[in-house]
């Protein structure tokens, strides 16, 4: 990570715990329900995050309910052909969609190996 983007990451956490902090202070909500509101108001902000590391495109939809965003997309009854390339129609620009490349024994072994990264 470069120090730009450590710069926008660190402002990202600081936006979410302001919202943090005004949701507890203003309205005296629990930890777990201002944590929600926190995260909603950063989906609001940034869109949702799929950054993360998935087994397949049916894992990636399955992780984030997004069963009628495919079906829309590629059609009901829909097969999965090109995980990375189907992933990456999914998620849009913002996203970088690929395949880990692995490096020794033990990461040839992991299921989870697309990777998605913001951009």
């Amino acid at each position: 990570m470069n120090k730009d983007q450590e710069i926008q990451s660190l402002k990202k956490q600081l936006a979410w715990f302001n919202d943090f902090a005004e949701c507890v202070q203003g309205d005296h909500r629990t930890y777990d329900t201002a944590c929600e509101y926190a995260d909603e108001l950063e989906v609001e902000r940034e869109g949702e995050d799929y950054s993360g590391s998935y087994s397949s495109v049916h894992d990636f939809i399955n992780k984030h309910d997004l069963e009628d965003e495919a079906n829309e997309k590629f059609g009901e009854g829909w097969e999965a052909e090109n995980d990375i390339e189907q992933i990456q129609e999914l998620v849009g620009d913002g996203f970088i969609v690929k395949a880990l490349e692995p490096t020794n024994k033990r990461e040839e072994r992991i299921d989870d190996y697309i990777i998605i990264e913001r951009t």
